[in-house]
């Protein structure tokens, strides 16, 4: 398998196109041409993890977080050129695994022991389209198995969701036109449907092409438009339930175990004998879903809480670092890895930069 062939997969798995606009995912360095040989799973492309990569005689590094965010002048950063020079590929997955279901939010919670999950919010990189489509009517029901093949027509639990109208269309070829239909300088009337349905942004590319191939028409007539509508299939952040209520402390004591993060910090927001059942968690930086988790839960399990933000909170927030919160998430691509059979390794917190930071 070459490795542009895995990237592929898992944007497949992991759509580009639900990406936070700041955000940098794919290939980012290599041309993808080469075979993969051994790949390294880490949360970042550090100096060690390359190292690592290099003694390993990997020539793939997958992670979690993108080497590459900003503009680059030029190539000279010390990192990118040991990479370069060894040969080794760069794919990164980020706010696009974050926004999957089974991504990074979903693997926290289970490994938290907490289930009938769903998303906190429907914020994410995903968008949602209204799609209205109109064609002849002898070739309607080609479109509609094409759309929902592509992915439209999906809401929430279920497929094939539209709506559908008898019209009729008119239209007059000028004389530069090749029209499926009657001819330059003729006005045609003919009778048409017009399909209505949704479709996540992830989807969106793949409709288009879909509407195309099977529309008969030069032009084929179709328009998208945003809207504003709450999204199952992509999110931030996840809540869920554990199995049994248990006291604040002793949740946060679970959480560092679990987690085998050397510390939490736990701000109680004055319930420090409160017993919880209700957790949200989201990997990494969650401070953004603290007010909406407010609302639907006990505590917060993320990272990189501030000293403001958790003093403004009267939600428990328990602060379990960034790294620790997300690094689970190379379980769930290293099963992804073991499909197509790839020799692989996985970077550990004693072998990450993280290792750095000591308790003193």
């Amino acid at each position: 398998m070459k490795i542009k062939e895995l990237n592929a997969e898992l944007l497949k798995i992991m759509p580009a196109n639900i990406t936070f606009e700041w955000d940098n995912v794919g290939l980012l360095i290599g041309d993808g041409k080469a075979e993969i040989g051994k790949v390294l799973l880490t949360l970042d492309v550090t100096s060690k993890a390359v190292d690592k990569a290099i003694k390993e005689k990997c020539n793939l590094i997958l992670s979690h977080h993108p080497l590459i965010f900003g503009k680059i002048d030029r190539i000279n950063n010390p990192l990118y050129l040991k990479l370069i020079r060894a040969g080794i590929d760069v794919i990164c997955m980020h706010t696009n695994l974050d926004s999957i279901k089974s991504g990074v939010n979903r693997i926290l919670a289970e490994k938290l022991g907490l289930s009938k999950l769903s998303f906190i919010s429907s914020e994410g990189g995903n968008k949602v389209y209204w799609c209205k489509v109109f064609i002849p009517s002898d070739y309607f029901n080609d479109l509609k198995v094409a759309v929902t093949d592509a992915g439209g027509g999906l809401y929430e639990r279920y497929d094939a969701c539209y709506v559908s109208h008898e019209v009729q269309g008119s239209f007059n070829p000028n004389e530069d036109a090749t029209p499926a239909i009657g001819y330059p300088g003729a006005i045609e009337l003919v009778d048409e449907m017009e399909l209505q349905f949704r479709v996540d942004k992830a989807n969106l590319n793949r409709v288009i092409s879909a509407i195309k191939a099977v529309h008969p028409y030069e032009t084929p007539v179709y328009h998208f438009y945003e809207i504003t509508d709450d999204n199952i299939n992509y999110g931030s952040g996840m809540v869920g339930d554990l199995a049994s209520e248990i006291t604040l402390e002793d949740f946060a004591r679970l959480v560092k175990d679990k987690l085998q993060a050397p510390f939490v910090k736990l701000w109680t927001a004055g319930k420090s004998s409160s017993m919880i059942k209700r957790v949200s968690v989201c990997g990494g930086s969650g401070s953004f879903l603290i007010n909406k988790a407010s609302a639907i839960s006990d505590v917060i399990v993320t990272g990189d809480v501030t000293y403001h933000t958790m003093l403004d909170s009267s939600l428990p927030i328990i602060d379990a670092g960034h790294f620790y919160t997300e690094n689970p998430v190379l379980e769930y691509l290293s099963e992804i890895i073991k499909q197509y059979d790839i020799q692989y390794f996985k970077l550990t917190p004693q072998e990450h930069e993280i290792s750095n930071l000591k308790l003193i």
